[in-house]
Parts: structure tokens; C-alpha cells; sequence
């Protein structure tokens, strides 16, 4: 028999659903009309042997009479009217301030300050109907000439008594009890004859504790200088904050009192044991953080249902490293084994700034009658307008939890509500149902609220079945039809009954619920394996409204059959049948709850396995899976090609087709299990439904995908089923794509797994690139002397940077194929040297690339000409330049090799060097540019004339990158010639030799014009068609370099190739 115990809140005259039983959507709003009145400072719910409760809630700064201003109050409230409040019945309250003949003087003063004293600001009741309240602030003037703020409290025997007025410090001495404020602290026993009013004020803030109702003499209190010869007690507060509790002995009360201010700040509490009926030695508990006011307020509850009280301390000034003042409750146990207290720290649970958790605390009782009693802590700046967390005892965890909270912003009865949970009152029934009732103040507002608490049942549950494991086959059967079909399934009866039973409860309670059948597997494929039958379908959900159940006395609620699916789809996890109660409709007997709502759903649940006996006389089913399958590839709609290998970013899918079957006895549950590479993860089944987990594997880096097949497998039978993959480029990691699979099943009896069978496709990796490779060049114009261009000895310039022609070789690579390509090599054979006299080196001056993924980068050690070398001879540049017999294409005193010399048959004339571009990716390319200058360049020509010799480059191509292996790449060997010859329709870059014969020409061409254009001059002259003027001076005038290069146009021969 399983019992489970839900909590249902059954919640009356309303529609509104709450958290727990404490009613936040219609509360009661108490407000004065007088806002700076700080209605609600104190609060407690009132009640005796003769009246109704009703609630009584201060006001210290109400208006008093015409006599006297503010002297403050408490206003009994009515419970059913919140508009009905009047002020009790104060002794003198009201009367203008006594006044006193001074004998000796023969004059009258004025003898008390009632105004501005604060009446109200604590309360104490009992449950004999005993009320005292303090006013803190009330002064003695002596003998008229002093003020002393003695304070001063009312005790009243009954609601409608006249109070007898208390004033502990009057009998004492004036200068040490000068500022009293009596009644800060204060506290109420059982049968109203010993108060504890708190001074914490008393003898400079050392505070004491007074005792009893009779203070003619200044004796019967409790002070610091009793148990603290230190004196870390010294302006400690003492009194602050009272209470009484029984903590060590079931039989009697211990008195505590705090001390916010003791030991230097950090606070602490005196424990005045109670042996025998008579205060005896004192324990002292010192605060653990500095300045957060340890003891602010102060309560004690047997929280833990044990019988002793715990002491619960409020920190409300406690800052932690992040938020100031954010507040700390602490809560003592006693340990009889220690002989002494432990502690555990509860923080606020929504923590800001100033929330002052801890402010106020109230016993509120057993709220919800499980044992123990539940505790409320006030946060009064907690949202900015104040919560109330309400904390219950949790067996399980052996600490408080959180059992509601309470916001002010929720309220529905106020709004504008603000310093909610200043203070709370202890837990009292006032609407008759025997659950203890909530008021709580918020004076910044003037606003007292009062909630109520509904009443708790606890239901027992109870599932039976007639079997204790469920059967597929051979077992019990029943005839049922479905659909006109006659079947015949495995059966078993279910029995579900309820009952509930609770405090000042009615006898019987009217519910609805529902009973679901195999709810994991529902939840997880809304799928079944168990079933009702109604109206010849199949079911698994029943709902059975308003159903009227008894208090502690069980009811069946259903009795039915329960069947069986032939072929189940999951025999390893266990069936759960699932009640679940929820609100029912409205009845109108005096014996049931009327407007009945459930907060929450209260849920029962009974699970049974599921048994095979198909398995032979031994019922361990020994399986035999066979499965084989194959591999192919599709580039798009699943239509397969035939390759040979896995096509980086061609194949899109990969589809593998299996056939699974059984060989032996019957194979329980065979999952399919397979392995996939990063390269590859899971699209679907074709055409089929299966159970399907997919996880990741951390380990080895894959994925794996299981695949529940069927509940079981036959002799015999066969299962066919086509997987889809997709691919990803992370196949570029690998040589090869490798699939792992398997088939295994489970044995109930024997619930080791059993690998039946497994295999593994293994598939190389290829890439498929065709790269492209385009290379022109284009030169640019000579530097020479702009002043003299016929000056070849000032062609060489000073610096290196600007020797000889610069030659742009541009570049354009593509890659055509579908797979990214890593890394690809460019050889460049460049010439060593020219075909004059002198030694000239083509080197590399800069490098540029346009693309936004690839990257090139080259050979670092050759981009400087000084590290050139060709094959095994190193040069040295600067000393080639001035060799005249090293690395030349030909010598000065022989004949040329050749017209042309070509860099395979002459390849020492050439240096190789390599760039390389970095990720290239499919169907992209790159461009990039290298610059190259001469050394010792000769003249361009100035007319047309052929040339002797030609020099060609080459640029070759490869793919390097390691353990890839690349299906088709188009090779690169392309030659570019440097020289041709120049003609009007073909201009290309040229290098030549100036010889003494090239030189007549040029000459010729320069000097016939010039003494022409003498001779013509002269001529003119003499015949006087212009004269040239004088003058004084003479003006000397630069010609710029746009002038220059637009006379000198004639002259730059050099062109951009086509």
C-alpha cells in the first residue's frame, strides 16, 4: 500500500487560486485616516474566553485630546467591519498633563509630558484577554525643572477596562534612569501577573529589564551588571527586544532578552534560565557581524515539532560584501549533548538593498497542521514596499524552508501600501475554522492587513492490482471486441481508492480526478502499452468528476480491467498508472466544502514491470541478430551516385540501408545502436517510426544515435530500415569516414546486454579541386634624370629603392571543384641576370592580396636579394652587380647561348621561390600581386628597333597539404615571356642591350632636327620676325614636372602590356 501525502488547500468564498493556505487575494485592509498617525506600528489579534477576537493595532503618533497632541494609541478593530476601529480606554490618556504644587517653592509645575509619548508602540496580549502597551517617550519632570524620558505603560485586564498605569523607572535614581524608554522591550506571561518591560535606555543605554506589575521600588530587574563584570554590556541596548520561551526544560519558561548593541556593536542575547521555577545562572549569545543590529527583534518557536522552543534573532541591519543592510535572521537550537546552542543562518531569499530582512518576526503557529509551527520575518523595505516571508520546518532537510511569501504588491486590498511587515502578529483564529489567522502593519502607510488561513486535508491513496508484474503472453486473457473485432489480450484488474482526513474538517469532501495509464511512455511518445476499453475503443485516460470521498475511511474509486497491447513498444520501462485530483464542482450539502478549489494538482502513482515468458523453459531468451547493410552517397534529392569515395561538400547525404534479423530465440527489445564521425550526424528514418535517442559522445568525439526497433524480435522475422546522414565540411579533419553499428537486446531475467552483431563502414575521403591559374605582368616607367634623359651614367639611382624598372606580376587563382582547398604552393623561376654586359637580379619588393578568407604568404628567405641563390651557387647581390664574369647569360669577349633563353634548358639562370595561399575555399579565388625590380637596368628604346635577346619566367603549381588526397587538380606550368619584341600593335615589357651600333640612330634622330631647327632660327631671325628683348635681369625659371613629362611625351615609349 503506497500513502502519499499531498497537501490540498481547500479555499472558501473565492474563485482565486493562492499559494499554500494563506489568502493574499482577499485580504483585509485596515487603514487610519490620519497618515503620519503610523497606524499599524504594532499589531496582535486579540482574543479571550468572552468576546469575539478582534485586533488590536497602534498608533504612537495619533492624535490624543485638545489637552494633550500626539500622545499616540492602540484602536481595537473589528474583524468582520474594517471600517470600525475605536481607541481603548487609557488611564489619563486624554487629561491635560498633571500638575504639581512645589512645596518648597510655593509654585505649580507642570509634572508629566504626555505629548509626543508614543502609546502604542509595542503590544503584549494573552489568551486571558490581559493587553499592556508602552509608550517610550513619556517624561517626568522631577521637580519641574528636568525632563526625564522615563516611559510609561498601560496594563488592561480586558478590552473595555481602564488600564493601570506602569512606570518602572519613576522609584529609581534620576540620574541613572534618566532616559529610560521603558516599554520598547516588552513581553507578557499566561496569567498577566509578570510583565517584562525592557529599558533599554537605563543607566546610558546599558539597559535592564523589569519585572512583575508593582514598581513602588526600584528592584525586581534584570540588568548587565548581573552577568557581565567586562562590561561589554555597556551601552548594549539591554531590553530591546523580550521574549519568553521554553529551551531547555518542557516544564519552564527561560526569559531572553537582546542587546543590539552589545560587545562593542556586535550584539548579543542574555538567556536567563528557569530551573525549578526560579532564575538561576545566565547564558549570553554574542553576534557574529558587526553593527547589523543583532537582536532588533526577537521571538522563540518550536519550529521543529520536538517539543523545546528554538530562538529565532533578527539582523536587519546586516550587509554583506555586495548589499547594504540587506538583513540576516539567525535561528539557536539548544543541544543537550553540547549543552549549548547551535545555530543555522537563514538569508533573504530576494535580496536587495535596504530590504531589512529580519525587521520584525512573529510565531504564527502550525498553519497548515503538519507539526511544528510556521514563523514569519518581516523584509518592511523588501520590493521597496515591504514582503513577509512565511518559513516552515522541513523534516527532510532538517532546515526551515520557504512556505509563502507574501508581497505587498499583490495584496487586492490596498494600494500605495508602504514599510509592509514593520510588524506581525502571532498566528490567531479569528473566522471560527481553527486555522490561526495572519495581521501584519505597515505604519509608513498607516495600513494594518489582516489575512486568513484556510483549512488542510491530506489525502491517502491507495493503487491495487491483481498481479504483481504485467504479462504479454501467456497469461490471463479476456474477450473483448473492438471495432467488430474480436480479440483476446492479456488482462489484470486495477483498483484505485482515496480517502483524506484532516483538522476541524467536514467528514467528507467531494473530488475529481483523472487516471492515466502508462504515463512515462505517453509523456514521451504519446503512445501506450496498457489500456481501457470504452465504447469499443481503446483508452488510457479516465475522468471521473465530483466523486464524493470520506475522511479516514477508504473509497473505491475504480475497479476496472486493464489490457494488455499484443506487441508492446518499450518492455524495459516499467508502466505507471497515474491519479491525479484537481478541483470539483460546487455542492450544496452542509457535510461537504462549498466553493472547493484545489491549489495545485495532488498526484499518486503505482508502477509495474512488464514480464516476457517466451524465452524457452529457462526464460532467458538467447537472441541470434544478424544484421548486414550498405553504403551509398547522393549530391542532391537523395539520388545516389556511385562513388568510390566520400566527395568533400559534392556528397550531401550518406544513406545506409540495413537488414536486421533473429536467428535464435526470441531477442527482447533490440536497439540499434550506431556511431557517427563529426563529419556526419542524423536526418531521419525513411518511411518508418522508430524511438530515437540521439546523444554525443564525449569521449571518442562522435555521435551516438539508438534506435529502438520493435518490443521484440522473432525467430526468423526480419526488420529493414534506410538511414539518412548529412554531411559537413568537418570531414576535412580525417582520411576516412568511419560508421560504426550494432544490434543488441536485453533479457529481463538476465539484464546483461547481449551484442549480437555489429560491423563498420570505412569510406576514404577525397576532395575534388580544379584550380585555375592566371598571371600577366605590367611594368612601370624607368626612373632616370629628368634634366638631362640622354645622360646614361645618371639612369643608376642612390638608393635601392629606386633602382631599375618595378615589375608588377599579378595573379589570379580560382579554385572550380566543390572541396576547400588548404594550402597551395607557387613556384616562381625568375632570371638571374640580363642579357647585357652587366649583371642584373630580379627580386621580390612587395606583396599584396585581395580576398576575404584565403591568405598568401612566401618564402621569407627569399624575398631579399642579398639571399638569392641559384641551385648551389649562393650569390651576393652587391657583388654580382659588379662582377663582370659571374652568373651572366653570356660573357662580354663570346657569343650569346642564344636568341632566347628559356629557363628549362638554361635553368641555372634562374632562382625558384615559393608562395604559398592558405585556404582556399570552393568555388572561390584569390588575386595577389608580387613586385619585383632590376638591378644595373638599361635604357628603354626610343624608337621600335628589335631586340637580340628574350627571357621568359615560369610559374608552377602545387597542393600541399598533408594526408589529403585530392581527386582531379589541373597541373600549372605556364611560361611568361619578359621580352618580345616592341612594335606599334604589340607592346610588351622589354629588356635589351644598348650597343655603340644602337646608339648612331638614336644620334641621328636627335641631331638632324636640332641643327635643322638652328638653322631655321637663324634665318628668321636675320629677317627680323621676332626680336629678343632685354631687360635687367635675368629670370631663371624650373620647369615643374608636369611640364616636363608633357614635353618630354614623345619619350616614354613603355606601356601597359596588352
Amino acid at each position: 500500500m503506497d500513502l502519499l501525502f499531498f497537501i490540498i488547500l481547500l479555499l472558501l468564498s473565492t474563485n482565486e487560486s493562492f499559494e499554500n493556505n494563506i489568502d493574499v487575494h482577499n485580504s483585509v485592509n485596515y487603514q487610519s485616516l490620519d497618515i503620519t498617525s503610523l497606524f499599524g506600528y504594532s499589531v496582535k489579534i486579540y482574543s479571550d474566553s468572552i468576546s469575539p477576537p478582534s485586533l488590536l493595532i497602534g498608533a504612537p503618533r495619533s492624535e490624543g485630546s485638545p489637552f494633550v497632541p500626539r500622545t499616540g494609541n492602540v484602536f481595537s478593530c473589528s474583524v468582520s467591519n474594517s471600517s470600525f476601529c475605536i481607541p481603548l480606554n487609557f488611564t489619563k490618556l486624554n487629561a491635560p498633563n498633571e500638575r504639581r504644587q512645589d512645596t518648597a517653592e510655593v509654585g505649580e509645575y507642570i509634572a508629566e509630558r504626555k505629548d509626543n509619548m508614543w502609546l502604542g508602540v509595542s503590544i503584549e496580549t494573552n489568551l486571558n484577554g490581559h493587553i499592556i502597551t508602552c509608550g517610550h517617550r513619556y517624561v517626568n519632570t522631577g521637580n519641574g525643572d528636568n525632563l526625564y524620558m522615563h516611559g510609561q505603560c498601560h496594563f488592561l485586564s480586558g478590552l473595555n477596562s481602564s488600564s493601570d498605569i506602569l512606570q518602572p523607572c519613576k522609584s529609581c535614581n534620576l540620574y541613572a534612569y534618566y532616559q529610560c524608554l521603558a516599554g520598547l522591550g516588552l513581553n507578557i506571561d499566561s496569567d498577566g501577573l509578570a510583565p517584562l518591560i525592557g529599558t533599554p535606555g537605563a543607566k546610558q543605554f546599558t539597559g535592564e529589564v523589569f519585572y512583575g506589575r508593582n514598581f513602588e521600588s526600584c528592584s525586581s530587574q534584570f540588568s548587565p551588571e548581573n552577568f557581565d563584570p567586562n562590561e561589554n554590556g555597556e551601552d548594549a541596548l539591554f531590553g530591546f527586544s523580550i521574549t519568553r520561551g521554553r529551551l531547555i526544560n518542557r516544564n519552564y519558561e527561560d526569559i531572553i532578552s537582546s542587546m543590539p548593541r552589545y560587545n562593542y556593536l556586535y550584539g548579543g542575547i542574555a538567556i536567563f534560565r528557569n530551573e525549578s521555577g526560579l532564575i538561576s545562572n545566565t547564558l549570553i549569545i554574542s553576534g557574529e557581524h558587526f553593527g547589523a543590529y543583532f537582536g532588533h527583534s526577537l521571538i522563540t518557536s518550536d519550529i521543529d515539532g520536538d517539543g523545546i522552543d528554538e530562538i529565532i534573532v533578527g539582523l536587519p541591519n546586516y550587509s554583506s560584501n555586495l548589499l547594504s543592510e540587506v538583513g540576516l535572521v539567525q535561528i539557536f537550537f539548544y543541544s543537550s549533548v553540547l549543552s549549548g546552542f547551535t545555530n543555522i543562518t537563514l538569508h533573504h531569499p530576494d535580496p536587495i538593498d535596504f530590504a531589512r530582512f529580519g525587521y520584525s518576526l512573529a510565531n504564527l503557529g502550525d498553519i497548515n497542521k503538519v507539526g511544528g509551527a510556521e514563523f514569519a520575518i518581516g523584509a518592511p523595505f523588501g520590493s521597496h514596499s515591504g514582503i513577509v516571508y512565511i518559513f516552515t520546518w522541513s523534516s527532510i532537510h532538517s532546515f526551515p524552508i520557504l512556505y509563502q511569501k507574501v508581497d505587498s504588491n499583490s495584496l487586492s486590498s490596498v494600494r500605495n501600501i508602504s514599510s509592509f511587515g514593520s510588524s506581525i502578529s502571532p498566528g490567531l483564529d479569528v473566522d471560527g475554522n481553527n486555522y490561526e489567522d495572519i495581521l501584519i502593519g505597515a505604519p509608513q502607510s498607516s495600513n494594518a492587513i489582516l489575512m486568513h488561513t484556510f483549512p488542510v486535508i491530506y489525502l491517502d491513496s491507495l493503487f491495487s492490482f491483481n498481479t504483481e508484474h504485467i504479462y504479454t503472453r501467456n497469461s490471463d486473457t479476456c474477450d473483448i471486441s473492438l471495432n467488430g473485432i474480436g480479440l483476446e489480450p492479456v488482462c489484470f484488474q486495477l483498483i484505485f481508492s482515496l480517502s483524506f482526513f484532516g483538522k476541524s474538517t467536514p467528514k467528507n469532501a467531494n473530488v475529481s480526478l483523472d487516471i492515466l495509464l502508462d504515463k512515462i511512455l505517453f509523456q514521451r511518445s504519446y503512445r501506450f502499452r496498457v489500456y481501457f476499453v470504452r465504447e469499443n475503443e481503446k483508452v488510457n485516460i479516465l475522468r471521473i468528476p465530483n466523486f464524493i470521498i470520506g475522511q479516514g475511511e477508504p473509497k473505491i474509486i475504480i475497479s476496472e480491467l486493464v489490457y494488455v497491447e499484443s506487441n508492446p513498444i518499450d518492455l524495459f520501462t516499467p508502466v505507471e498508472f497515474h491519479a491525479s485530483v484537481f478541483e470539483s464542482n460546487l455542492n450544496n450539502s452542509s457535510d461537504y466544502f462549498k466553493d472547493v478549489k484545489i491549489l495545485g494538482d495532488t498526484s499518486f502513482s503505482k508502477t509495474l514491470e512488464i514480464r516476457n515468458v517466451n524465452c524457452g523453459a529457462d526464460n532467458i531468451c538467447e537472441s541470434d541478430l544478424v544484421i548486414t547493410g550498405n553504403i551509398s552517397f547522393s549530391q542532391d534529392r537523395l539520388r545516389t551516385v556511385d562513388y568510390q569515395y566520400f566527395i568533400v561538400n559534392e556528397v550531401k547525404h550518406v544513406v545506409l540501408n540495413f537488414s536486421i534479423s533473429n536467428k535464435k530465440e526470441e531477442a527482447l527489445s533490440p536497439i540499434f545502436s550506431l556511431h557517427l564521425p563529426p563529419a556526419l550526424y542524423f536526418n531521419r528514418i525513411l518511411d518508418q517510426e522508430f524511438r530515437i535517442h540521439n546523444e554525443t559522445t564525449f569521449l571518442n568525439d562522435s555521435s551516438l544515435i539508438l534506435i529502438d526497433l520493435a518490443p521484440s524480435l522473432v525467430r526468423d522475422e526480419f526488420i529493414f530500415i534506410t538511414i539518412i546522414l548529412s554531411s559537413s565540411k568537418s570531414a576535412y579533419q580525417f582520411d576516412n569516414i568511419i560508421i560504426r553499428f550494432s544490434v543488441k537486446s536485453i533479457n529481463y531475467e538476465n539484464p546483461s546486454l547481449l551484442f549480437d552483431n555489429s560491423g563498420v563502414f570505412i569510406v576514404p575521403v577525397k576532395r575534388s579541386a580544379i584550380l585555375q591559374l592566371q598571371a600577366f605582368l605590367q611594368t612601370d616607367q624607368v626612373y632616370y634624370n629628368k634634366s638631362n634623359p640622354f645622360d646614361i651614367s645618371s639612369i643608376h639611382s642612390s638608393t635601392l629603392q629606386s633602382i631599375g624598372n618595378e615589375v608588377t606580376h599579378s595573379y589570379s587563382l580560382n579554385n572550380l571543384k566543390s572541396s576547400d582547398v588548404s594550402r597551395i604552393r607557387i613556384n616562381f623561376h625568375w632570371p638571374l641576370g640580363n642579357i647585357s654586359s652587366n649583371m642584373f637580379l630580379l627580386y621580390l619588393v612587395s606583396l599584396q592580396y585581395d580576398s576575404t578568407s584565403a591568405v598568401v604568404r612566401c618564402d621569407e628567405k627569399y624575398f631579399n636579394y642579398l639571399n638569392l641563390s641559384s641551385h648551389d651557387h649562393p650569390i651576393n647581390a652587391k657583388e654580382s652587380i659588379r662582377s663582370t664574369n659571374t652568373y651572366r647569360l653570356f660573357k662580354r669577349d663570346t657569343s650569346p647561348l642564344s636568341n632566347y633563353i628559356d629557363c628549362d634548358s638554361h635553368p641555372d639562370y634562374y632562382v625558384v621561390f615559393s608562395c604559398h595561399v592558405f585556404n582556399l575555399s570552393a568555388s572561390q579565388g584569390i588575386k595577389f600581386t608580387v613586385k619585383s625590380r632590376v638591378f644595373e637596368p638599361t635604357l628603354i628604346a626610343l624608337s621600335p628597333i628589335p631586340v637580340d635577346w628574350q627571357i621568359s619566367t615560369k610559374v608552377s603549381m602545387d597542393i600541399v597539404e598533408a594526408g589529403i588526397d585530392f581527386i582531379s587538380t589541373i597541373p600549372v606550368n605556364k611560361k611568361i615571356f619578359l621580352v618580345t619584341y616592341i612594335s606599334p600593335q604589340d607592346i610588351s615589357l622589354t629588356y635589351f642591350v644598348l650597343q655603340w651600333y644602337h646608339i648612331i640612330p638614336i644620334i641621328l634622330s636627335v641631331s638632324i632636327p636640332f641643327v635643322l631647327f638652328i638653322v631655321i632660327f637663324i634665318a628668321l631671325y636675320v629677317c627680323g620676325f621676332f626680336k629678343i628683348k632685354k631687360r635687367g635681369r635675368i629670370d631663371m625659371h624650373t620647369a615643374t614636372d608636369e611640364e616636363f613629362e608633357e614635353e618630354t611625351t614623345n619619350l616614354n615609349v613603355i606601356s601597359n602590356p596588352d
